[in-house]
């Protein structure tokens, strides 16, 4: 098994049992293909770089996922079909990613001697 980091834009008009609804089948889609939902983080909406189907803004959520080469072509058909992801994009990882959570503010500039004068 590969592992895969998916990052997808909802629709914005979407409340949040809807996002919660559209995250369940996307495991699910995950999940059919004998694969395994990692970690999933919704960076909640935000603004878009440029419109996409004529909105501003989306739902913006990164899932960790393994499972085999041959499901992501599944994987993204369904994505293709739900109506609710304006947008996808899925990378295959070199090695397992670290799910931890987000260092510290603190500890990012003072692990390394770079920008300091």
């Amino acid at each position: 098994m590969n592992f895969y980091e998916s990052l997808f834009i909802l629709n914005p008009a979407l409340d949040d049992a809807e996002v919660k609804k559209v995250i369940d089948k996307v495991e699910g889609y995950i999940k059919k293909g004998e694969g395994e939902v990692l970690k999933v983080d919704n960076w909640g909406k935000k603004k878009l770089a440029y419109e996409v189907k004529k909105q501003k803004k989306g739902y913006y959520i990164l899932l960790n996922f393994k499972t085999g080469a041959g499901a992501i072509s599944e994987i993204e058909r369904s994505l293709k079909l739900t109506d609710p992801v304006m947008k996808f994009l899925i990378i295959k990882l070199d090695k397992e990613p670290v799910l931890s959570s987000p260092e510290s503010p603190e500890s990012i500039g003072s692990s390394s001697g770079a920008g300091q004068a």
